[in-house]
């Protein structure tokens, strides 16, 4: 069976796009807030984020993502699979783990109200026939419930109404909803795959802005759910002190120390150096 693709081109409301890039912006302050209150320097996930959505957006640009018939679907290659794998990373290296345990509980859990615009956008552009109506609240998306309630887990959790426990089985829960609608998504675009929504296919994430929801947005909130689970299942690394520099702040130049074992001397190295951890400058230094 062949999807409809007469809203294929069919632009996006400028209300969207401006509500759209609200969000990303909203975000890119929260994940930039959550390296932030882990004491790390913000400048390598910035850099990162910034090369990143250039990236993808000059890739839905030049149309690479309309290549329909490509096996596996390029979105789901090039734009779902390297955040997948960057995850996977952090989960299985020992460095990886100790980062994940850096950020605190609450801003992962707060992180997830970017699914209250999200939810919106998706509802708007299902009006627009660019989205299906089954990735909805309308239908069967129930995500805006994990965005409703994530400022709540968050403010119950700090003042101690919530103990680990709630926290895990929402954390959890709205994994399961993100999940959800992620298979949707994927299940209803106009791919050799597509099993739903032939008639009102999931055409929007092929074009920019919207592009980064799937390469971003939903990557970040996965993120913040995967960091969350390590530590309310594994509380024992939680608690292990992590290695130190001089300046008693945990900084990742492990990850690039060169093979001469010099420490900050290689590029990465120095830029992954946070803020608290260099020497600050006296007006007699100068």
């Amino acid at each position: 069976m062949l999807s409809d693709l007469t809203f294929l081109d069919a632009p996006a409301p400028l209300w969207l796009v401006v509500l759209f890039l609200s969000t990303m912006l909203v975000a890119i302050g929260l994940l930039l807030h959550l390296y932030d209150r882990a004491g790390l320097w913000l400048l390598p996930p910035a850099l990162l984020v910034f090369w990143w959505l250039l990236l993808q957006g000059c890739l839905s640009y030049v149309g690479f993502y309309m290549n329909l018939y490509a096996r596996p679907p390029r979105l789901l290659l090039f734009g779902v699979g390297p955040p997948l794998l960057a995850l996977g990373i952090l989960l299985f290296t020992s460095s990886g783990r100790r980062l994940l345990n850096t950020f605190d509980l609450v801003d992962l859990t707060r992180l997830s109200i970017v699914r209250i615009p999200v939810e919106i956008c998706l509802y708007g552009l299902a009006i627009r026939h660019l989205v299906p109506e089954l990735m909805t609240f309308a239908d069967r998306n129930l995500d805006l419930a994990a965005g409703l309630t994530a400022p709540l887990a968050a403010y119950w959790f700090r003042t101690k109404l919530m103990g680990r426990r709630l926290l895990l089985i929402w954390h959890v829960g709205a994994l399961a909803l993100l999940l959800n609608v992620v298979v949707l998504a994927v299940l209803s675009m106009p791919t050799p795959w597509q099993q739903l929504s032939f008639g009102q296919p999931n055409v929007a994430v092929l074009h920019w802005p919207f592009v980064w929801l799937p390469t971003f947005i939903v990557p970040l909130v996965l993120f913040s759910h995967v960091a969350a689970l390590r530590q309310l299942l594994v509380p024992v690394v939680h608690t292990a002190a992590p290695p130190r520099s001089r300046g008693g702040q945990w900084h990742l130049e492990q990850w690039f120390i060169d093979q001469s074992g010099n420490r900050g001397r290689t590029g990465l190295g120095r830029f992954l150096r946070p803020r608290a951890d260099r020497k600050p400058t006296r007006l007699a230094d100068r």
